[in-house]
Parts: C-alpha cells; sequence; structure tokens
C-alpha cells in the first residue's frame, strides 16, 4: 500500500499489510449503546480512549523488535504495527471496529478483539488499553 492508510468496503488496511474490518452501519448503534454502557456503568472504565494520546507500556514496547524465526516472512519483524508510522491509525481503527469490554485482569483497562488480517492471514487484532495511566499493556494480532 503506497500510502499510511486505505479505507475500502467497511475495511481499513494500513502499512504492513494490516486490515481491520469495521462494524457495519446496521450494528453502530448497538455497538454504540455497548460501548456507552461499558464507558458508563459504575464498574466502567471511565471516559473515551483517544489513539493519539496513549503510550506503549515497556512489555509491548519489548515486542517492537522481535523476529520471526522461522517460515515466509522469517527475519521481518514479528509486529512491525507497533512502531511505525500507521500505529495510531491502525490503534484508532482497531477501537473503532469493535466494542471494548472491561478487561478481566486490569481493573481499569478495556479489551478489544477486532477481525482483521495481517500479512494476508485472517485473525482477531488484540488491543488492551489501561485508561488509569493511558497506556497500550497488550497489541497483538492472532492468525486463525
Amino acid at each position: 500500500m503506497a500510502s499510511g492508510a486505505l479505507a475500502i468496503a467497511g475495511a481499513v488496511e494500513s502499512a504492513y499489510g494490516a486490515t481491520v474490518l469495521l462494524s457495519s452501519t446496521r450494528n453502530m448503534g448497538s455497538d454504540m449503546q455497548k460501548l456507552g454502557d461499558v464507558m458508563n456503568s459504575s464498574e466502567g472504565a471511565g471516559n473515551a480512549v483517544n489513539a493519539s494520546e496513549l503510550k506503549m507500556s515497556k512489555t509491548v514496547q519489548n515486542h517492537m523488535n522481535d523476529i520471526i524465526k522461522k517460515g515466509a516472512n522469517k527475519g521481518d519483524l514479528a509486529r512491525p504495527y507497533i512502531d511505525s508510522n500507521g500505529t495510531t491509525l491502525l490503534v484508532d481503527e482497531i477501537m473503532k471496529g469493535g466494542t471494548p469490554v472491561k478487561d478481566a485482569v486490569l481493573k481499569n483497562g478495556l479489551r478489544w478483539d477486532v477481525n482483521g488480517t495481517f500479512r494476508g492471514s485472517t485473525g482477531t487484532w488484540e488491543l488492551v488499553v489501561d485508561k488509569s495511566s493511558n497506556t497500550i499493556v497488550h497489541f497483538n494480532f492472532i492468525a486463525k
């Protein structure tokens, strides 16, 4: 892809072939209601998250230089999406592409699990944000 990101037919593709499948407009209302319920409940995580204001945890940063050890992509970065020109856009699209749920482990955590593709594989984008520190604590793509 020549530019940082391009929206096509309900999906967003960014650098390194990362695609996030966006919610259809038919489901958008219910998704927004669920998000509002999570954010406004007494156990909710608080205000909405802004991708451009997020930091990366040391754990996430430590995965920036992981190298693929076997297969067709041997020698390539395993998670190039963690530190690229398209990272903020990708995180934003993951957040727009699904409804967050309260993280099972992190008290002030929000978790997104969103269908998408990466390097031609279909799978799930996983994103967990610690709202108390405005930090991404988990960011991964799991191929199916």
